[in-house]
């Protein structure tokens, strides 16, 4: 008889429980974003005879319910704190590894859209007479190996760059080995350990293997002064994983902004930027200080008027990457093919532009289906 009533305690408490969140969902306002995921959350989705007929509405409905669960990021933390326990090496496309670092699971490569990409970049450099340095960035899980437990289920992105690079040997583009300035510096923090991507160490390591491929001298990492931005950011490799026992990573930058003026285009809107917008430190994409984040053309323009002019196609891998540039050229333009479809050869003329420089990171480069569209 005890134990029947323990079941009945057990069998009201979790109706309650259940019932309980129901109806926490039923009264809690609908978010927009979260701010842990960084991302759009989903929104109630509209019952139409077409949509429901198709199947369509309840695989929205699904993830909106998913989405808007109430204590979403709480029980995020839960699922992430257990997976750990149990000792499972992986969560949400994210790996655990030493020293509190995460990196993000490469996946499959996409070969189709490579080969589309490689194609538009070798068209373009038969269609362009100006000098063309072209740069693939490994990702955290490729030079922090070490960190990472034994035989990752992981491409090798060095063999992968090396045989892309080799596509390019009958033009007159100039690779520039990001691999090797990272590999042999990869016991320094060229990685965020909550984030994907490279720190302003990294990215200075970067510039210097882009200086290496033009011949010319970097500025030594001496010369600067590093300055802390902040020592709370949490990246979304994080947001990925609700790993919230890592303590959060540092944003330091190295090049002073005196003397560089930024200006932010949006179609025919242009605004004042900023090298380093500090308000961006008080949102969760910390990273998107650099620049101010994602736009479509951003312009650096410096003091030195008889440099030449520098057009770069990039992720935001070269956002930290950009000051670094700004002794050697007059002007940077700086387009993101995800918000600018601009004829890129007329923009070239308009502009004067003398160089180019293609910057992606690996993992984003294999699955841009943006960049076959705009580069012709």
């Amino acid at each position: 008889m005890k134990g029947r009533k323990s079941d009945y305690v057990i069998l009201g408490l979790f109706l309650l429980f259940l019932y309980g969140i129901a109806a926490a969902n039923l009264f809690t306002k609908d978010r927009l974003f979260s701010q842990m995921e960084n991302r759009m959350l989903a929104q109630r989705p509209k019952a139409e005879l077409k949509t429901v007929l198709s199947g369509k509405f309840m695989e929205e409905y699904e993830t909106y319910m998913t989405d808007q669960f109430v204590a979403r990021d709480a029980f995020i933390r839960i699922k992430s704190l257990g997976e750990r326990t149990l000792g499972k090496k992986i969560n949400n496309g994210v790996y655990y590894g030493e020293d509190g670092y995460l990196a993000e699971q490469l996946q499959d490569l996409d070969e189709k859209q490579l080969d589309k990409n490689m194609e538009a970049l070798k068209r373009f450099l038969d269609n362009t007479d100006k000098k063309v340095y072209f740069a693939l960035i490994p990702g955290s899980v490729e030079i922090n190996r070490d960190r990472f437990f034994p035989f990752l289920p992981e491409p090798d992105q060095k063999e992968v760059i090396r045989e892309l690079y080799k596509q390019t040997e009958e033009t007159d583009v100039v690779c520039v080995d990001m691999y090797g300035a990272l590999w042999e510096r990869r016991e320094e923090a060229l990685f965020y350990r909550t984030d994907h991507h490279w720190t302003s160490l990294g990215a200075y390591y970067g510039y210097r293997a882009f200086m290496e491929a033009k011949k010319e001298a970097a500025v030594a990492l001496s010369d600067y002064t590093e300055t802390v931005r902040s020592e709370t950011f949490y990246g979304t490799l994080y947001s990925k994983t609700g790993a919230f026992w890592i303590a959060p990573d540092r944003i330091t930058t190295y090049v002073e902004e005196d003397g560089i003026q930024v200006e932010r285009v949006e179609g025919k809107t242009t605004a004042d930027g900023l090298l380093y917008d500090e308000s961006r430190l008080e949102k969760k994409d910390k990273y998107s200080m650099f620049l101010g984040g994602n736009q479509p053309l951003a312009i650096l323009r410096t003091d030195n008027w008889d440099a030449p002019k520098l057009l770069v196609i990039r992720d935001s891998y070269f956002d930290s990457m950009a000051p670094f540039l700004t002794p050697h050229y007059s002007e940077i333009y700086i387009v993101d093919f995800r918000y600018n479809r601009a004829d890129v050869s007329q923009f070239m003329e308009e502009t004067g532009i003398d160089e180019v420089f293609i910057c992606y990171s690996l993992a984003n480069f294999h699955q841009d289906a943006n960049f076959g569209l705009v580069l012709k």
